[in-house]
């Protein structure tokens, strides 16, 4: 027999038989149909698909077919995503997520290098500027009524020269109480002596920098710089009095300000709140404590002279509040409003600006909210020329 025969044979032996469908037991007969096989909750519908039917297909059809089946083609890929014709499409997921990944990661680490750059200038800004104003208040003279040069009164000041014995100078109020004039000139060689230092002072720093006004100075704190007047509010809120960028910037004067100080009814003073060092306007909250706030001075000198002012109101407000008023119609608009400040303050205060007065306002912010402020009004006491 030939092996066409032979398979021809094996293929009929090996044929499946025709078998009729199974019937189901209801088409039977054998079991009650529900009324509604929708609401039945136990029937689920069988799908409406023709099955093919081939008596030619042998199992060894099937066994051959299996067999032609790889590993590859009967797992699904992880990495596969579906298009939008459901088709398995290969890699694009993965390749998507890893330009993902690295785009995320350089803004990240971009943001980290300059926070870190950010941070590092601002470190080396308060470390170089407090080296710089020191170094300029170590050359300055100051000229202060009634104070001794004691060893470690001032440490921030080794140049401090002052009075004691019977050529200490007094404050206006003893001055008056002594019979002694009402102190607005000094009226010996000692007191000139002392303004002239103070002027050449002021002269050296005007030779770096033709915007240095003055210099200011409080009592029991680290206030101790030159004031700058400038032709805007922004310049000097990072640069220093020799002209370089720094953050911590300067202490300056409401652009608006006339020269001399005491044309001004409102003399407004601006300056960082520097908590590293305690530097620039940060002892401004010295004056929050009642007893500070009762005895400290605070001093301006220019080359007219020196002012000496003594605090009226202070209190926490916010940029909003026009505490920094510097223009006024009338010399009555002022007093309304020195009146209106001076209710302000955090302690009662007896205080009343008459006619003829002036004041000045240190402003600095709180460093908690982004427009806290915290506001300290000064009136003028003594002026020393």
């Amino acid at each position: 027999m030939s092996k066409k025969k032979k398979s021809a044979k094996k293929k009929e032996e090996t044929a499946i038989p025709d078998v009729a469908p199974i019937k189901s037991e209801q088409e039977q007969g054998t079991a009650p149909a529900a009324e509604n096989p929708a609401e039945d909750p136990g029937m689920i519908p069988a799908p409406d698909v023709a099955i093919p039917y081939d008596k030619n297909f042998t199992f060894e059809d099937f066994t051959q077919s299996v067999d032609t089946l790889t590993a590859e083609e009967l797992m699904v890929k992880k990495d596969t995503v579906q298009d939008g014709e459901n088709k398995a499409v290969p890699g694009k997921r993965s390749k998507a997520s890893n330009i993902l990944q690295l785009a995320l990661l350089f803004i990240f680490g971009s943001v980290l290098v300059v926070s870190l750059v950010m941070l590092g200038q601002n470190i080396w800004g308060k470390i170089e500027g407090g080296q710089i104003y020191n170094d300029a208040s170590d050359n300055f003279n100051l000229f202060i009524p009634g104070q001794t040069n004691t060893t470690g009164a001032y440490p921030w000041n080794n140049t401090l020269t002052c009075f004691s014995g019977d050529a200490a100078l007094q404050s206006l109020f003893d001055r008056i109480n002594s019979g002694r004039g009402d102190g607005n000139t000094g009226g010996t060689s000692a007191y000139d002596q002392q303004l002239e230092q103070m002027r050449a002072s002021l002269t050296s720093l005007r030779e770096i920098n033709s915007d240095v006004f003055g210099w200011i100075y409080v009592e029991g704190t680290k206030i101790n710089y030159p004031i700058l007047l400038g032709t805007d509010n922004d310049y000097y809120l990072d640069h220093s009095y020799n002209n370089n960028y720094l953050p911590i910037g300067s202490i300056f004067l409401d652009y608006t300000t006339k020269n001399p100080i005491t044309e001004n009814y409102n003399t407004v003073i601006y300056g960082h709140n520097v908590a590293a060092g305690n530097m620039m306007f940060h002892d401004m909250t010295k004056f929050l404590n009642e007893d500070f706030f009762r005895s400290a001075k605070i001093y301006i000198y220019t080359m007219e002279g020196v002012y000496i002012y003594q605090p009226v109101s202070v209190y926490q407000t916010t940029a909003e509040y026009q505490y920094f008023r510097t223009e006024f119609g009338s010399e009555a608009s002022f007093l309304e409003f020195a009146s209106e400040v001076v209710s302000n303050s955090k302690f009662a205060s007896d205080a009343v600006l008459s006619a003829g007065d002036t004041m000045i306002t240190l402003s600095t912010c709180t460093n908690g909210a982004a427009n806290g402020r915290y506001a300290l009004h000064a009136k003028l006491v003594e002026t020393i020329s």
